[in-house]
This record gives structure tokens, C-alpha cells and sequence, in this order.
């Protein structure tokens, strides 16, 4: 039974389905088990299936990364059934598993009923719009982190999503970096962090967000007294949108880092960044 092991890290080691299953039994023997990490072993939906039977009614699991495994929306419907249950996880990694919006959506609907999971990473996977995630976000008491980097997303789902950040006063990290993010997307999501209580950080680089957005960061940096980090690298500031947010970013009493490389006007920004003085942005 091997009481003492707190830790499983079996990362790229290809274990396949017959590895997962037989995991799956040491989850059931060992109930001491703190973080399973399982990425990038080519675990199918059927080793999946019985890893998260296990991790449904395991009382002490508390980090679970199952990254690049592939398993689609069946193994994300399973994984959803788990989080309904299971009361001790906190971190959940899913990370390029092929899941689309029917296994989103049976995640989502967990995420109403469970109350301990804080950190939840679903980048990289072929969710576009989702129902019922934009309302898990607002009605979920407990999510502190929210990665959709690399997701395909609506401009219809985007907009839920604004609303429910705003309802959701525990979001403290949210990642929608190379989501196709458009600029009016943008800004609705920008609005509610003018007053938004507990949100730290936020990524939307790689997107298609230009000038459209330099008011509202300005009002954010002049406003939101908690925001220590906007990362807007690889978008569509020109050089006059980029001066007016190093501006406005001089304003801000709590911006630690600002990540402002690789737009269109990032090079002719220079000198505008050298006589600012400002350390925590990058050009």
C-alpha cells in the first residue's frame, strides 16, 4: 500500500491505458496520495475512466495533471463526475486533451457543486463556446485561477464570460492569451476589472486587441487599486496606443508588470519607455 508516498510523477513516461487503470488501483489503496502527475503519457479515455473513479471519492488528492494525454470529452465527462464529488482537490490541470465544449460543459456544470477546487487549466484544448463554463465562473464561490489560453473562443461566449468575472469576486488569475480575443472582446472584459476586488493577473497577449482598449487601461491603472500584472504582448498597439498606456501605467499604485513587446509600434516606444523610468514594463 505504501502509506508514505504523498507524490506521483510519472510525466512523459507513455504508460498508456494499462498504466492509468493500474494507477487507478494505487489511488484506491493509498489514500495519502497529496499529487498524481501524468502528463504526456498517451492515457486514453479508458485509463482516464478509472483514474478518475478513484480520484472522485479520494479524500486527501489535492493536485492532479493530466496534460497532453488526449482523451477527449470522454475522459473530461469523467472528470467532471469526479469534481462532483470528490471534496480535497484544489488543482486541476487538463491541459491539450482534445476536449471540446460538450466535455467543457460537464466540467462546468461540476464546478457548481464543487467547493475546494481553486486552480483550474483547460488551454490547449478545441473549446470555442462553451454554456455552461461562463456561468460556473459566476456562481463558483471558490476558483481563484482560470487558464483558456489557446482556445478558439466566441465573441458570444467572451461576452458571458466578462459578465461572470464580474460576479466573481475570488478570480484572482485569468489566462485567455491566443484565444482569437478581438478588441471590443477585450474591453469587455477590461471593464470589470475597474473595480474588481481580488483580480492580480491577467494575459491577453496573442490576441487581436489594438487601441481600442488604451481608455479603459488607463482607467485601470488610475482606478483599480489591486492589479499587479497585464501581459499584452503580440497584439496590435500602435506606437501612439502604446505611449498613452506607459503613460497611464505611471498611475498605477500596485502594476508590477506590464508586458507591452512585439506589437506593431513596440520599436518606435523606446525612448517613451526610457524616460519613464519604469522598470516593470517591457517593451
Amino acid at each position: 500500500k505504501h502509506p508514505c508516498i504523498q507524490v506521483i510523477d510519472l510525466e512523459h513516461n507513455l504508460i498508456g491505458d494499462n498504466g492509468g487503470i493500474a494507477l487507478a488501483e494505487l489511488l484506491r489503496r493509498n489514500q495519502n496520495l497529496k499529487q498524481i502527475v501524468l502528463s504526456y503519457n498517451r492515457i486514453g479515455a479508458k485509463g482516464i475512466v478509472a483514474l478518475a473513479e478513484q480520484i472522485r471519492y479520494h479524500g486527501n488528492l489535492q493536485d492532479v495533471r493530466f496534460v497532453s494525454n488526449h482523451f477527449g470529452d470522454e475522459g473530461a465527462q469523467a472528470m467532471g463526475k469526479a469534481l462532483e464529488t470528490n471534496q480535497s482537490l484544489t488543482n486541476l490541470d487538463l491541459r491539450r486533451n482534445m476536449i471540446s465544449d460538450i466535455g467543457a460543459d460537464v466540467i462546468a456544470k461540476a464546478l457548481e457543486k464543487n467547493q475546494t477546487l481553486t486552480h483550474l487549466n483547460l488551454s490547449g484544448n478545441r473549446i470555442e463556446n462553451s454554456r455552461f463554463l461562463p456561468l460556473a465562473v459566476k456562481t463558483n464561490g471558490i476558483l481563484q485561477s482560470l487558464n483558456l489560453s489557446g482556445l478558439k473562443l466566441t465573441a458570444k461566449f467572451m461576452s458571458e464570460l466578462s459578465d461572470s468575472i464580474g460576479k466573481n469576486e475570488r478570480l484572482r488569475e485569468l489566462d485567455i492569451s491566443y484565444s482569437s480575443v478581438t478588441g471590443l472582446s477585450a474591453v469587455e472584459i477590461l471593464n470589470q476589472l475597474l473595480d474588481h476586488p481580488n483580480l492580480l493577473k491577467l494575459n491577453l497577449s496573442r490576441n487581436q486587441i489594438g487601441d481600442i482598449t488604451v481608455k479603459v487601461l488607463r482607467d485601470i491603472f488610475a482606478q483599480n487599486s489591486r492589479i499587479q500584472s497585464i501581459d499584452l504582448e503580440g497584439n496590435s498597439f500602435t506606437s501612439e496606443g502604446i505611449i498613452e498606456i506607459i503613460n497611464g501605467a505611471q498611475e498605477s499604485k500596485c502594476l508590477q508588470y506590464l508586458n507591452l513587446k512585439c506589437n506593431p509600434g513596440s520599436r518606435d516606444c523606446q525612448e517613451a519607455h526610457l524616460q519613464s523610468k519604469s522598470n516593470f514594463i517591457l517593451i
